[in-house]
């Protein structure tokens, strides 16, 4: 069992390797190419296929800025949401901005909120990253009653405001990100481009995946998509979060339960709710179980990268961007591995390769 916890942790490292430097040594890559070989083909032996390949090494190198992207950096934009409600608040988007004009050289963000408060309005109009920010404001939808999320209206309102103003000014892809998140890693989009080039989807479904973090994204909950960060295609993201209003809330509630056996109470989770509308808007199935919904969304609509590859953090907890920090907080000595969170490797073991050996 150790040994085999050991080698699970050594091929996810090597794999976050592969996505953060798209490794540079053309030995390296042929000695990681042979171990995923050998993996799929064990993979397809227990169901009764074989693969043969034969592996030759080419003398060629890239460096990673002349990989062939699906989209180049002029084509995303970052899309930041939710309330300011304190000038600390600002002050730490500030930062985030700051290194993100560092870092990535956009053209400028996007900030989707409600109406400023003052203060926060007069620190704008004297900030170095006012011409840097483009912004949104938004009429409040309300708040939703106890036990749904009560601030999910309005989640959905300015996230979909954002999108949508990305997406006239003619961004093809945006990262939407919580006013409270940053990511730091500087090769993250090339990494992501890469990804969603390597695991297209049926074009009748989607335009590409949506690509979440492994940040409060959990193994054993249905459908549950991290919504703190997210990567795709603008007008996927805008069909994702669609707005809905609180009366329209309750009966898409239920007919989501009933077409994907969801109870209730994981409806009552927003990732899940947003996950379970978004692939029901895409298949044809009357009704099916929760099972194989959740195999549907993450083989064919999305995937998850590591938190901790592209520098993410969170400004409440900074540390719980470590694997499992929440997971371990919240269930401390009793910890249940089946709540961690899902990693890189976790998709493309149990969702991932199938999804390329189905597209085969």
């Amino acid at each position: 069992m150790k040994r085999s916890s050991t080698w699970i942790k050594l091929k996810t490292q090597i794999h976050n390797l592969l996505f953060l430097r798209l490794l540079k040594s053309t030995s390296f890559r042929s000695f990681i190419f042979e171990l995923n070989v050998k993996f799929l083909q064990r993979q397809l032996g227990k169901k009764g296929f074989m693969l043969n390949m034969t592996l030759s090494t080419i003398n060629q190198t890239r460096p990673i800025g002349s990989i062939p992207l699906k989209a180049s950096i002029q084509e995303w934009i970052p899309v930041f949401q939710g309330g300011i409600d304190s000038l600390s608040q600002f002050r730490y988007l500030e930062k985030t901005l700051l290194n993100f004009r560092q870092d990535f050289d956009f053209q400028f963000c996007i900030l989707s909120t409600f109406t400023l408060k003052d203060e926060v309005r007069e620190a704008l109009e004297v900030s170095y990253i006012r011409d840097y920010l483009k912004i949104v404001e938004n009429k409040d939808p309300g708040k939703l009653k106890p036990p749904l999320a009560q601030n999910f209206l309005r989640q959905m309102q300015n996230t979909f405001s954002g999108l949508n103003l990305a997406n006239d000014l003619g961004f093809r892809y945006s990262i939407k990100i919580r006013i409270d998140q940053r990511i730091s890693n500087s090769e993250t989009l090339e990494g992501i481009a890469w990804l969603m080039s390597q695991f297209p989807v049926h074009k009748d479904l989607a335009r590409d995946r949506v690509v979440c973090t492994s940040f409060n994204t959990y193994k054993t909950l249905p459908l549950f998509l991290s919504d703190c960060l997210m990567f795709g295609n603008t007008q996927d993201l805008i069909e994702y979060w669609s707005p809905a209003d609180s009366e329209e809330f309750y009966p898409i509630s239920q007919e989501l339960s009933s077409k994907f056996s969801l109870r209730q109470e994981l409806l009552n989770h927003p990732e899940i709710w947003l996950a379970a509308r978004y692939l029901s808007g895409r298949i044809a199935h009357d009704a099916i179980s929760v099972e194989e919904a959740n195999r549907l969304f993450w083989t064919r609509l999305a995937m998850v990268v590591d938190a901790t590859a592209i520098g993410q953090v969170w400004q409440k907890q900074p540390e719980a961007l470590k694997t499992n920090y929440k997971s371990t907080k919240w269930f401390e000595k009793h910890l249940d591995e089946r709540f961690s969170e899902m990693s890189h490797w976790d998709w493309l073991t149990q969702f991932g390769i199938n999804s390329r050996i189905s597209r085969a």
